[in-house]
């Protein structure tokens, strides 16, 4: 069995090479997103309604596979990150420095539950986060259990599901057989 310091730097590279992974590929799902929805835009002048409609199609194919990669990424996250909040809360680290404990007791005591034992709420000094400007104030009421990188990116999802729906929708009635004819 390895040394209590090499486990936690196994685990730690581990996080650090997960949620790396994981922002790359949201990168790189971006600058497809960006180039299908210029695609799209300019299909929609020069391109028959079915090939429109199957543009919509791709973006909701495309948001559905990027949907799926996204929940396996995060589910290696979260492992490593409860085996860090293992180390953390096994260890003889100052509680100020228990970074992923702190974060969990922020996001845990907003949504209406205990905070993690050995990180309590008054310990995590908000203003010094920044939590104290009115916007970020009026954002985090908005955003229940805190604003994470899996709400964010589920929200890309969403708008780029909607999107797709709306160019096929867009192609049925106002290019397709859906557009009435004067007579």
């Amino acid at each position: 069995m390895l040394p209590k310091s090499e486990q936690c730097k196994y685990v730690l590279e581990h996080f650090k090479y997960l949620a790396d992974q994981r922002m790359k590929t949201f990168n790189y799902y971006a600058i497809v997103v960006a180039a299908s929805i210029t695609g799209s835009v300019t299909a929609f002048d020069k391109c028959p309604w079915q090939l429109v409609a199957a543009l919509g199609m791709v973006h909701l194919v495309m948001a559905w596979i990027f949907f799926i990669i996204d929940i396996r990424n995060s589910r290696l996250v979260f492992c490593a990150r409860q085996a860090l909040i293992h180390f953390e809360k096994n260890s003889n680290l100052d509680p100020q420095l228990r970074v992923i404990m702190r974060d969990h007791a922020e996001a845990r005591a907003t949504a209406g539950s205990e905070p993690m034992v050995g990180a309590k709420l008054e310990d995590l000094d908000l203003k010094r986060w920044g939590n104290d400007h009115p916007f970020r104030r009026w954002a985090d009421a908005m955003v229940p259990n805190r604003a994470s990188f899996t709400m964010a990116f589920n929200m890309a999802f969403l708008l780029q599901t909607t999107c797709g729906l709306a160019l096929i929708a867009a192609a049925y009635w106002l290019k397709g057989p859906g557009l009435t004819q004067p007579h």
